[in-house]
């Protein structure tokens, strides 16, 4: 009972630390805390005795609310923040549900609904983050090179747990995996674009990459084609949200 409760209780507990902190301006440090620990216990409440045969996925999830938090502070339209917080929410509520299924079958062969749902739900999250951490060297001027550094870090672990355990994807692959988007990220980096439009850029990229891994060749066109016109979408919100 506690623990079909706490699918719905995180994500709850989520937006009102996001919208207490919104109004009242004061505790960061404390709701990033408790959010934090409320992520952690949820996972622990969902996977059981699987949770540290997980534990680069978690890690993921933490980088993951780190990244939304931050994308929703530089939002300066008090109605677009609170949308956001709200959407987000019921994503984390979804995302919830999916792993209960996936670990209440954990030893099936096929668990493709999850998996996939994953793959977006990391793509998604990694615009919110990559984007955050343009946003931070304009606007705050933090370190470039800890910053890059940071991002090539949370690429690399969610590409990790995407590819599981994918025995032909040797030590060469990753290193060169590493090295290119570091240079992509330095390249977008020093285009004449926004901070949202660079963090999308990117993301393009490391759609391609997992898509062009994980998915069957003739599977790669379509994806693309749909996440162009999902760009497409959000560059032009953006004009509007950000403001």
């Amino acid at each position: 009972m506690f623990k079909s409760t706490a699918y719905i209780l995180n994500p709850l507990f989520l937006l009102l630390a996001w919208c207490i902190f919104f109004y009242t301006q004061k505790g960061l440090l404390v709701w990033i805390i408790l959010s934090l620990l409320s992520i952690i216990l949820t996972a622990i409440l969902t996977s059981g005795y699987n949770f540290w045969r997980h534990k680069l996925q978690w890690f993921n999830f933490l980088v993951i609310y780190l990244g939304q938090f931050t994308f929703l502070l530089m939002l300066k339209n008090s109605t677009a923040r609170y949308l956001s917080a709200v959407i987000i929410c019921f994503l984390w509520a979804f995302i919830w549900w999916m792993l209960k299924q996936y670990f209440k079958n954990y030893f099936s062969p096929s668990q493709t609904e999850y998996l996939a749902f994953k793959k977006y739900w990391y793509v998604l999250n990694l615009w919110f983050f990559i984007s955050s951490c343009y946003s931070l060297i304009i606007f705050l001027s933090l370190d470039f090179y800890y910053l890059a550094l940071l991002v090539i870090l949370v690429i690399f672990s969610m590409a990790k747990d995407l590819f599981g355990a994918s025995k032909h994807l040797g030590w060469l692959f990753w290193v060169l995996s590493i090295f290119f988007f570091a240079q992509a990220f330095i390249v977008i980096y020093f285009l004449p674009v926004s901070f949202y439009v660079a963090g999308t850029l990117l993301v393009l990229w490391f759609y391609y990459f997992i898509t062009l891994s994980l998915d069957e060749k003739k599977n790669v066109k379509w994806p693309i084609f749909i996440i162009l016109l999902v760009t497409i979408f959000l560059l032009a919100s953006s004009l509007y949200i950000i403001l």
